[in-house]
């Protein structure tokens, strides 16, 4: 069993930025999916402004029973399945491919981004930013 992107990544022996991961986040009534690279952390501020929105929070854990089909720990990053919007990181299209969770701890799904976007149709945005860079800067400020 995998529990993270990371352990995905490190399982099957691929880099991060072919993991795509997956967040819900709620604004008002709205539900959006999130789909960015395992190595990036969302930035909400780039996008409260791709959806037109100035109040945007990730949906908590125990919420997440509004959110049709969902297995506990194991989001898979298709809207449609799920009843949402979506709303995919521009740096994932850098991969031809991306590999996916299949919705469990035990299942990934490998999936042409050009047909995850055919069947999906997210909003396509720079929406995240590099973790490893927030976290190197994290460590110099430290010192």
């Amino acid at each position: 069993k995998v529990y993270t992107t990371f352990d995905l990544a490190q399982t099957l022996g691929q880099d991060l930025g072919k993991i795509a991961k997956s967040v819900i986040v709620q604004t008002g009534k709205r539900y959006i999916l999130i789909v960015l690279p395992a190595h990036m952390r969302l930035d909400f501020k780039k996008l409260k402004k791709v959806i037109k929105s100035t109040d945007v929070k990730i949906l908590k854990e125990a919420a997440m029973d509004k959110i049709k089909n969902y297995t506990k720990g194991a989001l898979s990053p298709f809207a449609g399945l799920h009843s949402v919007e979506a709303v995919l990181e521009k740096k994932m299209l850098k991969n031809k491919k991306m590999i996916v969770r299949g919705g469990s701890f035990t299942e990934a799904l490998v999936i042409p981004i050009k047909d995850y976007i055919k069947i999906e149709k997210p909003i396509i945005a720079a929406i995240g930013e590099n973790a490893k860079k927030l976290i190197k800067e994290a460590k110099k400020r430290k010192r």
